[in-house]
């Protein structure tokens, strides 16, 4: 009866099924067994998502927020609110988060892949160096640079790009992103 793999197979199985009420007694039984961890909220506003309820699923993140900040229900609540049509409150969200958890990597990325999704490529890059500050030797986020600096025309387009494939050599990603990049130039 406690056992998080099973409760969340049985919620997918109520969700599937249709049966929204007793998916979200699963996820409010998962509280009341985990009071201050963030998974039970995570369910609840899951649950809510599924039914596309973007308001009910913002609320069960924001309150397990309170209880269990996390970057998960961070990402989970900033996704509902844009897809909710709240891209003000989104925006203001991720400011606030961000003023409060500085260090959080995870949510920063959630946002830097969201601002290159929307075209958004300055939002991206601004994220990206920030990331890079603190992880100057991961590839992934260099190839990610690379890319968005690309469209961007910047000129140090090329230099992320290299520096991601000598970190990790013979990867399709970011041997692609570095081909690309090399083409674009001539």
């Amino acid at each position: 009866p406690d056992s998080l793999e099973a409760q969340r197979g049985i919620m997918l199985l109520d969700l599937d099924a249709g049966r929204s009420k007793e998916a979200l007694e699963v996820a409010r039984e998962v509280q009341k067994q985990r009071p201050k961890e963030a998974v039970g909220y995570l369910f609840e506003g899951d649950a809510h998502a599924a039914k596309k309820a973007w308001v009910e699923a913002a609320a069960a993140y924001r309150v397990g927020l309170k209880e269990a900040p996390s970057a998960d229900l961070a990402i989970k609540l900033h996704t509902a609110l844009l897809a909710g049509g709240n891209t003000a409150e989104a925006d203001k969200f991720a400011e606030t988060w961000l003023k409060e958890h500085a260090k959080d990597n995870r949510f920063r990325l959630y946002l830097a892949e969201m601002s290159g999704a929307r075209k958004d490529y300055a939002g991206a890059a601004r994220q990206y160096r920030i990331l890079l500050e603190a992880q100057p030797e991961n590839p992934a986020v260099l190839n990610n640079m690379a890319w968005v600096a690309g469209q961007l025309k910047d000129p140090k387009a090329i230099e992320y790009a290299e520096k991601a494939n000598k970190l990790a050599p013979d990867q399709p990603a970011l041997l692609d992103t570095l081909a690309v990049l090399l083409m674009d130039k001539g």
